[in-house]
């Protein structure tokens, strides 16, 4: 059975309010400032807890095969604001900004001269690699992808901020979406 555009689209917001629930992202979008007087800078990371419960749902808005994803929520958005000019502009502003940061390269690539065999890197396959590089029943391109990342301590930092700074700016321009699929609903609702 397939559900109505107006359906997915309240599915969506749903999933976005778990998200954004998430101590992970609290945690990064709490414009915390860091104190530098005393010459050290502490490392600003999430528990290891934090991170897999945000990364469980993180997933459902790039994975193509999911009710969330957001190439299938921009699908619903154009079909239910096709008369509306105004809405759609601003949401291909937010949709194109997520595009660019998913397929924007990483720095991590341009900093590995050592390993001729890895390509550019965009932050998505960041993403992947550290996600699912550890895993042993997973790609062994990813695997080493994400040996080669983490091999100096220099090198892992700047892989691990990387992919730190992907998932915070992905879900603030995931929950942007969300408001504005809340806001096309609310203007869809007054219409009838």
């Amino acid at each position: 059975m397939k559900c109505s555009p107006v359906n997915e689209l309240e599915l969506f917001i749903t999933e976005v309010n778990k998200l954004t629930s998430k101590s992970f992202y609290q945690h990064f979008s709490s414009s915390e400032e860091i104190e530098f007087s005393h010459g050290s800078l502490p490392e600003n990371t999430p528990a290891v807890e934090q991170l897999e419960s945000y990364l469980l749902h993180f997933r459902k808005f790039i994975q193509k095969n999911d009710r969330v994803c957001v190439c299938l929520v921009n699908q619903h958005v154009n079909e239910l604001a096709k008369n509306q000019s105004n809405f759609l502009n601003k949401w291909n502003i937010v949709y194109k900004t997520f595009e660019e940061l998913i397929e924007a390269k990483a720095l991590t690539g341009r900093v590995i001269t050592h390993v001729p065999d890895i390509p550019d890197l965009s932050l998505l396959d960041l993403f992947k690699a550290r996600t699912f590089g550890d895993l042993s029943h997973l790609d062994p391109k990813k695997q080493l992808l994400h040996q080669k990342l983490s091999s100096t301590s220099q090198l892992d930092a700047l892989y691990r901020f990387e992919y730190y700074t992907f998932l915070s700016e992905a879900g603030e321009l995931i929950a942007e979406m969300a408001d504005l699929c809340a806001r096309l609903l609310h203007s869809l609702n007054n219409q009838v």
